[in-house]
């Protein structure tokens, strides 16, 4: 286990502080079990967009701060790709052979909601397309459930060649190619979202930029 530090054992307010997070949402749901945190790092130039991911944290201390990390790292992985949205994440922390997944999606979906069209989510870790049927169940700011066909189809693509890739970087001594294969392993990730996502009429507003119009192709 990483050591602990003291930002990770400050309180919520001095941790999002630190590192910037405009919103940190704890909800929950007693009749579904679900917990959840959403944490939305930035929306300065547009919605926080990133994925769910569920997990059985073994604290609550352990949950906070992978929403708080994952929501961060999004911010700059969108504003690598050069895209016009903000960073977000999803956390539920919940064991996933005892809980009742329609109910406990149809809660999270709810906990997005309240936000207002603010944090768009989809699938991470633990998730999935038939999960994010139930979430848009509740709200429309939901993508990759199982009716977006190539969503469930390439869903595993972007890791895989990013990984290939990735793979063989890392083999090299040299440092910048080594941060190549991590950046180009992310982006891969953006682009495939983006991608479903400019499917929806909620993000009908959303474009991509010239210079990378047709970038999220090749991925």
């Amino acid at each position: 286990m990483a050591p602990t530090t003291d930002h990770e054992t400050a309180g919520v307010f001095a941790r999002a502080t630190v590192r910037g997070h405009e919103e940190v949402v704890f909800a929950s749901d007693p009749a579904s079990g679900y917990r959840g945190i959403i944490a939305v790092h930035s929306t300065r130039i547009g919605p926080a967009l990133g994925g769910t991911r569920m997990w059985a944290y073994a604290t609550e201390e352990e949950a906070l701060t992978d929403a708080l990390r994952l929501a961060e790292g999004m911010t700059y992985k969108a504003a690598a790709a050069g895209m016009p949205w903000g960073g977000g994440k999803a956390v539920i922390w919940a064991d996933a052979t005892k809980i009742d997944r329609p109910a406990l999606f149809r809660a999270h979906g709810r906990a997005v909601e309240r936000l207002g069209g603010r944090y768009i989510t989809s699938v991470d870790i633990g998730t999935g397309p038939d999960d994010m049927v139930f979430v848009r169940e509740a709200t429309s700011h939901g993508q990759c459930s199982r009716n977006e066909q190539d969503c469930e189809h390439n869903q595993d693509q972007p890791s895989a060649l990013g990984c290939r890739w990735r793979r063989l970087m890392l083999r090299s001594r040299m440092r910048r190619y080594r941060f190549c294969a991590v950046l180009f392993h992310k982006l891969c990730h953006i682009f495939y979202f983006a991608k479903f996502l400019n499917k929806s009429p909620a993000a009908s507003q959303l474009f991509w930029p010239p210079w990378l119009r047709g970038a999220h192709e090749s991925c």
